[in-house]
């Protein structure tokens, strides 16, 4: 039914935008969900404006893990700062994903904000350690573990 560039699917995302009044915006977000084969990248924060991204999360929430475990890259990039719009919503739906399916994904945006210098992205990215969802054991290489065991430490302030 949707085709990955429509002009419906691009109207629907930005039916999403809290510009929009609040029936229009639900509309979207029921459309959205009622269809099967919407193309979920769509709604990654990469791919569209800032007023539409706290209704994409709630979207991508909706929908789990199944139906958008192909971005998750772009969902821990939206951890980069807790205070974007639906930045929560994503935090708490990754939070629900297998733990052996995120690890490498987990790896590699510690590594990337490691690279960028992102104090603020490994802080939030410490959650999963702080939360109980990785231990020492799990990662690849005990250097993922220690980076955010220092993070951590912040967590208990």
């Amino acid at each position: 039914m949707f085709k990955r560039g429509s002009d419906m699917c691009s109207k629907l995302v930005e039916g999403l935008s809290w510009d929009n009044p609040i029936e229009m915006q639900k509309q979207s977000v029921q459309m959205i969900l009622n269809c099967g084969d919407f193309p979920i990248e769509k709604l990654s924060f990469v791919n569209c404006s800032k007023p539409c991204w706290e209704n994409c999360a709630a979207v991508l929430s909706e929908l789990g893990f199944l139906k958008v475990k192909s971005i998750t890259k772009d969902l821990l990039a939206w951890l980069q700062d807790m205070n974007w719009p639906g930045a929560q919503k994503v935090l708490k739906l990754l939070v629900t994903f297998p733990s052996d399916f995120l690890l490498s994904y987990y790896e590699d945006a510690i590594l990337n904000a490691v690279k960028d210098k992102d104090e603020c992205w490994l802080w939030w990215l410490s959650y999963f350690v702080y939360s109980g969802k990785y231990k020492m054991n799990d990662f690849s290489d005990p250097i993922y573990y220690y980076l955010m065991l220092h993070n951590i430490q912040q967590w208990e302030i």
